[in-house]
């Protein structure tokens, strides 16, 4: 038991540090004048440049870009400019640029990569024109984990009960969640800010609806789930309508580790603002038992971090920015798209995770 407890102690100390894993190419530079932007088109995927990239502006002559994938736009006067970008064997993205301002990458999703699985799996926020947004987290999140069991019979409430979940189990669940949080956010969030370990009072009752849970995603072993499935995957919106910043992931005592695994990585999943896949492409997130369904994460699953944390939340299907949003000024600019701090989207309150049948 002090051998598991001690290596609990360093899951919780080594909370933080790392770097993103994506690959980036050198360093930009510069625009060359106030008048101007420069930038840069890349392989979302793999960083590589992409060159013949037609960039085609507002107002201004189209422009291709050149073996190191740079091209530099020069209005005659200051402004955010929408520019649209087509590439071969890339998906065309529109988006915008501020001048003056620095000098950016643009990234661009390759043809190959699905984009039927991948609206489905990270753009999660429904549109009227028929269009997905994406959803995701801006700040990296706070893991509170449970220590002991919890009844989880109500959507929108746990209950803490006295049973200790093991310390072994405890561990587990750490280091599952961070190798999730890392593979779904593509290396932006290498760990978790902090981690607590939440151990009582027993009999309490927790609403995670409460504004205190901002900023953080809570995680537990239930007694017993909502929907009588093996996990529970809540995502709860407090910052805005494509920005979750609070979640919780809950799975049933007495799994087997292959499906307490599963269970583990895909509600976490759901608590950061995933959904279902239901094609045959493979994905921890996938619905579909006749083919995409797998054990663990995939190599789609990291692919699609990386495209989803490279986009802003709101970004729409097939790639296009919201407004106000620039890719040399970032995600300062889309503050029009959210809530106030403090309000809930309850529409989204307690969504369950029922699982696919056959699991």
């Amino acid at each position: 038991m002090r051998g598991v407890a001690a290596v609990l102690a360093g899951l919780l100390a080594s909370a933080c540090g790392g770097s993103p894993s994506s690959p980036s190419p050198a360093p930009l530079a510069p625009s060359p004048s106030s008048l101007s932007f420069t930038g840069r088109l890349v392989d979302v995927l793999d960083g590589k440049v992409v060159a013949a990239g037609t960039i085609t502006a507002d107002g201004l002559a189209s422009v291709v870009s050149d073996g190191g994938g740079t091209f530099t736009l020069t209005p005659a006067t200051a402004g955010s400019f929408q520019v649209t970008i087509a590439a071969p064997g890339y998906v065309e993205r529109r988006t915008a640029v501020a001048v003056p301002g620095s000098a950016a990458d643009v990234s661009l999703i390759p043809s190959s990569f699905s984009m039927e699985t991948f609206n489905q799996w990270g753009r999660t926020a429904w549109h009227p024109q028929g269009r997905h947004r994406a959803v995701r987290w801006r700040a990296v999140p706070r893991l509170v984990i449970y220590t002991r069991e919890l009844d989880c019979s109500h959507p929108t409430e746990i209950v803490i009960l006295s049973r200790q979940v093991p310390d072994a189990d405890v561990a587990e669940a750490i280091v599952q969640l961070r190798r999730a949080l890392e593979a779904f956010s593509g290396g932006t969030f290498p760990d978790f800010a902090d981690v607590t370990l939440e151990h009582g009072p027993v009999g309490e009752r927790r609403d995670l609806l409460d504004a205190r849970w901002d900023g953080v995603i809570t995680a537990g072993t239930c007694v017993v789930i909502a929907n009588g499935a093996d996990g529970g995957g809540r995502t709860y919106r407090v910052r805005g309508l494509y920005e979750p910043s609070a979640g919780g992931a809950y799975w049933k005592t007495g799994l087997l580790p292959q499906r307490r695994q599963l269970a583990q990585i895909h509600e976490f999943g759901h608590a950061l603002g995933l959904g279902h896949t239901y094609t045959t492409v493979p994905s921890i997130m996938s619905y579909n038992t006749f083919g995409g369904f797998s054990w663990d994460l995939t190599a789609f699953d990291r692919q699609a971090g990386r495209v989803l944390f490279s986009r802003p939340p709101g970004n729409i299907n097939p790639d296009e920015d919201p407004p106000g949003y620039t890719v040399n000024a970032g995600m300062g600019m889309t503050a029009g798209l959210l809530q106030p701090p403090g309000t809930f989207d309850r529409g989204r309150a307690g969504e369950m995770c029922p699982g696919p049948p056959g699991r």
